[in-house]
């Protein structure tokens, strides 16, 4: 368990990793114009920022992900564990089983919906990661391309 009385108070959600996201400046992208040589090395590094940022925050996203299947893990093991020994009490030994069972499907279930939109919000990151990119690869290639104009003049 974590230090603190109520985890909850200190874990993040999928719309604060947006926030964060946002910080970056991501969406100043697509307005950005290249003038020049510089422009362009200069975006390059800003583009280059932007991803280690991103490639952070999916790390603090994976591990949030890990805290949460540790937390259901613990709440799978001993899921139905109550109800299902008195039902065995009563003779009916199937039946306990079966309410175990559909207990812990019930906390998979939840689990799986809890770690759904950060799992899409990692998919959105590593998009984001693939297009900056091709836009580095774009940006590379125009410096490239007038420092040969330089050296041909």
């Amino acid at each position: 368990m974590a230090p603190y009385e109520n985890e909850e108070d200190f874990r993040m959600e999928p719309k604060d990793y947006v926030r964060k996201i946002n910080v970056l400046g991501i969406r100043k992208l697509s307005k950005t114009k290249v003038r020049s040589c510089s422009d362009a090395k200069n975006l390059l590094k800003e583009v280059r920022n932007m991803q280690k940022g991103l490639r952070q925050i999916k790390k603090e996203i994976n591990f949030e992900i890990k805290t949460i299947r540790l937390e259901y893990k613990e709440k799978s093991a001993t899921a139905g564990t109550g109800s299902a020994s008195f039902v065995r009490l009563l003779g009916k030994k199937g039946a306990a089983r079966s309410m175990r069972a559909s207990a812990k499907r019930r906390v998979a279930q939840e689990r799986d919906r809890r770690i759904i939109p950060y799992e899409e919000l990692k998919m959105k990151i590593d998009d984001m990661i693939l297009k900056m990119d091709q836009l580095k690869l774009q940006l590379e290639q125009y410096t490239q391309k007038e420092k040969e104009k330089v050296i041909k003049v």
